[in-house]
């Protein structure tokens, strides 16, 4: 996700130019890995503070 941020894509000028720590502030949840049945809940509750508006 780092790499994504340097020169060669460029997304500030898309507006995407700080990553967000914050579910409330993010309109993107990525994933890296499996989800195992004992973290599947609270990703679901983070997932649900993301604003979809």
């Amino acid at each position: 996700m780092m790499a994504t941020g340097s020169a060669h894509y460029d997304l500030g000028r898309w507006g995407m130019e700080v990553f967000r720590a914050s579910p409330r502030q993010a309109d993107l949840m990525i994933v890296a890995g499996r989800v195992s049945q004992k973290m599947a809940p609270i990703l679901r509750q983070v997932y649900d503070q993301i604003d979809g508006t």
